[in-house]
């Protein structure tokens, strides 16, 4: 062998080398970003978990490694769905809050019609969630409307073999319940 072609062979080695010192260390950079922003998403700091997975996609990108590109786009995108759950989640609970107390109101003032009315179109509004009802307060909403409703029902039953040709008249509360239903039926 001649000396240049043993010296270009060493250069060809340490380039290699080095190409595997860089491969290893981007590896072992993003292998701990990712720590990091699991450990961030388990303990619910969303925003930090992103910022440390867009560290990754931009290491990804100057190391030419799509795997890893495509792997935090997921992980992002499973950020993102847990955030709009919550957001839901916390809207419901709000809206159940009014109703609930609205709904009492009702139950004491006798208006179990309208009172049924507006449960059943929140029920409606968020039946495609899928922890709706397993939501405390909606759960708790949900068991006294249907107490409720039974006994109104049996007494409009018995009330309706009394008197046959009464018809029950118009509330003071028409216009607040139409707003409020109206309110429900845009959320």
């Amino acid at each position: 062998m001649k000396k240049k072609e043993k010296k270009s062979e060493n250069i060809e080695k340490q380039v290699q080398s080095s190409q595997i010192d860089n491969r290893f260390e981007l590896t072992s950079k993003i292998d701990e970003l990712k720590s990091l922003a699991q450990n961030c998403y388990l303990s619910g700091k969303y925003q930090e978990a992103i910022k440390f997975s867009e560290k990754i996609i931009k290491l990804a990108i100057q190391g030419d490694v799509s795997f890893h590109i495509k792997e935090q786009e997921k992980f992002i995108n499973i950020i993102a769905d847990k955030l709009q759950k919550e957001y839901i989640f916390s809207e419901i609970k709000n809206v159940a809050i009014g109703i609930q107390e609205l709904y009492e109101t009702l139950i004491r003032t006798g208006k179990i019609e309208r009172a049924h009315e507006i449960l059943v179109d929140f029920k409606k509004k968020y039946e495609d969630f899928p922890d709706f009802e397993s939501i405390t307060i909606v759960q708790k909403l949900i068991i006294n409307d249907n107490k409720e409703w039974i006994k109104y029902r049996s007494s409009k039953i018995d009330e309706i073999e009394k008197h046959p040709t009464e018809q029950p008249e118009e509330d003071e509360f028409d216009s607040t319940l139409d707003e409020i239903q109206r309110f429900l039926k845009t959320r």
